[in-house]
């Protein structure tokens, strides 16, 4: 029947004699044998205590269906560990159907919070007039501390009003004419 009916089959089963809780450990055990049979034509061969192994990682670990369902953003914030769907692109050239799967991993990234003072945005702004109106430094980079990234310098400078920042766009004056 082809892997269109393998996706279909993945994305939704329809067994209408099934009460709608056997559908649904149907539809789950169909997806858990589905990235099973991924892996293992992917990763290579499995013995039966490893396959047990891999059962069980997916019953506690994984979320497994389509990013379009209610319990794919119930599982991204209930921080399940691991997330995989199926997805399909038609290709306009050539008209092919492609399939993809997409595996998602919770994890742990360090990331950098700050804050910064009013006091020093002042200071920075007060020294960069400084520079442009009294010492005539007219260089667009203005060296002078520009890539201080303690006290996020460049984003400063260009959150400051002009001159002394740097517009983000400026289309000079339009006249419109009924």
């Amino acid at each position: 029947m082809g892997p269109l009916h393998l996706f279909k089959a993945f994305k939704d089963i329809q067994l209408p004699s099934l009460p709608p809780l056997l559908q649904d450990l149907v539809q789950q055990a169909y997806r858990a044998a589905v990235k099973i049979s991924l892996d293992k034509v992917l990763l290579g061969e499995l013995n039966n205590e490893e396959l047990l192994d891999s059962f069980s990682d997916l019953s506690t670990n994984w979320f497994i269906g389509m990013e379009t369902s209610p319990r794919w953003k119930e599982s991204i914030l209930g921080e399940v560990p691991n997330l995989f769907s199926l997805q399909t692109t038609d290709s306009p050239d050539t008209g092919q159907t492609f399939f993809r799967s997409h595996i998602l991993s919770l994890r742990n990234c360090q990331v950098s919070v700050g804050r910064l003072q009013s006091e020093i945005v002042r200071g920075l702004w007060s020294s960069l007039s400084l520079e442009l109106l009294y010492l005539t430094n007219d260089d667009d980079e203005r060296y002078s501390i520009q890539a201080e990234e303690r006290i996020l310098r460049n984003l400063t400078v260009q959150a400051a009003d002009s001159p002394l920042g740097y517009s983000i766009y400026n289309s000079g004056p339009k006249t419109f004419r009924r």
